[in-house]
């Protein structure tokens, strides 16, 4: 297997605090994890607290997409209830319709990467809102901050712009996974 990382940004934007996908999360079985090994020891929950927030604090997680590496995190096993259950309570988290629509109902060829239990809790928890798309970009999402929808490693995935001072990032998510990606 190939070493790899999957990345969250959290970014506090005026009264808002933004989550950028939120990794595989931990309530896959140990078989799903023997073949999708989670790289280091690292916890998204951990590493909201460590940078001085709880998950009650985040009011957006934008997934870039539905693939399970980058939105198993937004929902977790309940151990009260024994239910698959939104991690952000307060927050709206955002998709956009047509990859929406892609990821529950998938072709062929990815329909391993779309789980229904990572992504049907968002729904059904009534957190879940589409970024609308227009032309190829998605204006003023929040302050400083556009949305490029791309297709190629999936339909519709999103690509956030947050403009910071006078420079922009670029959230990559996986349009450029690795510097293996980028041509010579």
């Amino acid at each position: 297997r190939v070493k790899m990382c999957s990345r969250s940004l959290l970014i506090e934007n005026g009264n808002r605090l933004i989550l950028i996908d939120t990794g595989m999360g931990n309530k896959q079985s140990e078989k799903f994890f023997s073949h999708y090994k989670r790289w280091g020891n690292f916890d998204l929950i951990k590493s909201i607290n460590d940078a001085g927030f709880g998950v009650d604090e985040i009011t957006d997680v934008l997934l870039t997409h539905l693939h399970f590496d980058h939105c198993g995190g937004a929902s977790f096993l309940s151990p009260e209830s024994g239910k698959i259950d939104v991690l952000f309570k307060n927050a709206c988290y955002w998709s956009n319709k047509l990859h929406w629509d892609w990821a529950t109902n998938p072709n062929q060829r990815e329909k391993a990467s779309f789980l229904k239990e990572n992504i049907l809790p968002i729904q059904e928890s009534g957190q879940l809102h589409f970024i609308q798309q227009s032309e190829e970009y998605a204006k003023n999402v929040f302050p400083n901050f556009d949305v490029l929808f791309v297709d190629g490693h999936t339909e519709s995935m999103m690509i956030p712009h947050i403009r910071y001072k006078d420079k922009t990032l670029v959230f990559m998510a996986d349009l450029l996974p690795s510097v293996g990606h980028i041509p010579l």
